[in-house]
């Protein structure tokens, strides 16, 4: 799949700097940056719902791709406290019983 974008020239020089810093061709350096931004922007959307009441952690953890463990982290990174409800408590028994 093919997308093109245009860079104003700010940003063109600063992927130009990184790219030979880290010795790695443009386009290896933006794709990089655009999948970082993507799993940071899908963390932080899945922080902002559970911090609001909208989601359950586990939604939150599917949302954002990771695991219940890095989600805590990072909701205890923003000072942000978990709260564990009966669909919390339903998602874990399931995920324990495919174990099973």
């Amino acid at each position: 799949m093919e997308l093109k974008i245009s860079l104003n020239e700010k940003m063109m020089h600063e992927i130009e700097d990184l790219s030979k810093m880290l010795d790695i061709k443009k386009i290896e350096l933006v794709r990089k940056l655009i999948a970082y931004a993507i799993k940071e922007w899908k963390l932080e959307h899945a922080i902002s719902l559970y911090s609001n009441n909208k989601i359950s952690l586990g939604k939150a953890c599917k949302i954002a791709g990771v695991s219940t463990w890095e989600m805590i982290d990072a909701l205890q990174q923003k000072g942000i406290s978990i709260h564990y409800n009966l669909e919390d408590a339903k998602e874990d028994i399931k995920k324990i019983i495919k174990m099973v």
